[in-house]
């Protein structure tokens, strides 16, 4: 009895052995082969399944004990340009299972996205442009996140907005983006209205700081939210290039803060925006630029009248706003349609813009300057000369903005 019971166990054991060997063999083969065939499909897709863009990722990987996996080096461009010229570009995208919330029988994921690039390109020539406007980004990353998704962080990313029609390259740009969104689906747990929470970060034209928070509603059937956001200590002189070309306007020097807030509720739109400027010195000019109007544009066309309207109640004078989306159009075009509807009705208008226009534009001066002085400067205002201004000074606008101690939601 003992030698057959000895011999059973060492039979049992051998067949144990078998099952491990068997299991780690299986888990070293779905290690390796896994990635590679997610790799593979997922670079089939980014290649056939965007009718305008084209685009390739350069690893996969999965991480079995810490539930996630990683995409490495997505990049996506248009199919008639270069690959070093993507539309978008990302380091690494990194995707963890919320374990925790498996108890509950829910499969959410935490998405975190290192150093993202978008690349938009503007011209006046629409087979140069680059919105990115005819591709549904939402369904295309569906395909690699394919879950619900809880939380999102962005660290380091940027946004690069360039028009190169003219030999010296209108550029704006956003650097060191932050964004930590949360609360997207698990929001029971959550006793407000607007469960969803953002915080995000970044810097504009190298200086300028931007800080927003939004709380929202991802459920309501409109946009349902409230934005609190301002912008800080921004040099106006170094985006000259970019008001010339969709202001248009010229800031010979000056700073800008703007402190703004609005809130969104069943398609009624309401909102302030408060601008205080420091030394500005600003004309406004005019010339045919054939820039079609698209939000930016007009957003810039907007803070230019604003800076040169009325410059004695410039002191953080708040513009109130508020208008009604447009029932049937696209959910966040009805949105910018209330702002700017609303927008305007309070906002000098051109009428009381203290400056002439000049009758005309020499766009030589835009190919040789830098954007922040003419290129060959005389005396004092080296405008009179290459853009044919007016008799006047340039408005003056002083201010007694004081960034340490300014709230900017008290103030009026």
């Amino acid at each position: 009895m003992p030698a057959r019971s000895s011999y059973a166990t060492l039979i049992i054991m051998k067949r144990g052995y078998k099952i491990l060997i068997s299991l780690a063999v299986l888990f070293i083969v779905a290690r390796i082969a896994l990635p590679l065939g997610f790799l593979y499909v997922i670079n089939k897709k980014l290649s056939h399944d965007m009718p305008t863009y084209v685009g390739r990722i350069s690893n996969f990987s999965i991480s079995f004990h810490r539930g996630s996996y990683e995409i490495d080096g997505l990049r996506i461009w248009r199919k008639d340009r270069a690959e070093y010229d993507p539309i978008i570009a990302v380091d690494k995208i990194r995707v963890s299972f919320l374990t925790h919330l498996f108890i509950e029988k829910k499969v959410l994921v935490s998405v975190d996205v290192d150093r993202p690039r978008l690349h938009i390109i503007d011209s006046v020539i629409k087979g140069n442009q680059q919105y990115g406007e005819e591709q549904n980004w939402e369904k295309l990353f569906e395909k690699f996140i394919p879950y619900d998704v809880e939380n999102i962080k962005v660290a380091d990313g940027s946004i690069v907005f360039v028009n190169r029609d003219y030999k010296k390259p209108v550029q704006v740009s956003i650097d060191k983006i932050s964004v930590s969104i949360m609360n997207l689906h698990n929001t029971e747990k959550v006793n407000r209205k607007l469960p969803g929470q953002i915080k995000m970060s970044a810097r504009l034209q190298r200086e300028g700081w931007i800080r927003a928070s939004v709380q929202f509603n991802k459920d309501a059937e409109n946009p349902t939210f409230n934005l609190k956001a301002d912008l800080t200590s921004t040099n106006l002189a170094r985006m000259n290039n970019t008001f010339i070309l969709y202001g248009p306007y010229y800031f010979l020097r000056g700073e800008m803060s703007l402190f703004s807030q609005v809130f969104v509720n069943n398609g009624a739109v309401r909102g302030y925006l408060t601008p205080f400027f420091k030394d500005v010195e600003a004309v406004k000019i005019t010339w045919n630029n054939r820039i079609e109007k698209h939000i930016f544009a007009e957003s810039i066309q907007a803070l230019g009248d604003i800076v040169l309207s009325n410059s004695k109640r410039l002191h953080g004078k708040r513009y109130a706003f508020s208008g009604q989306m447009v029932p049937g159009e696209p959910r966040w075009q009805a949105f910018w349609t209330a702002v700017r509807s609303g927008f305007q009705k309070n906002v000098p208008g051109k009428k009381n813009i203290a400056s002439r226009k000049v009758s005309s534009f020499s766009a030589k001066w835009l190919e040789s300057t830098d954007g922040q002085t003419p290129a060959n400067p005389p005396k004092r205002y080296g405008l009179r000369e290459e853009l044919e201004l007016f008799q006047n000074t340039p408005l003056l606008v002083p201010t007694s903005f004081d960034q340490n101690n300014f709230s900017p939601h008290v103030a009026r």
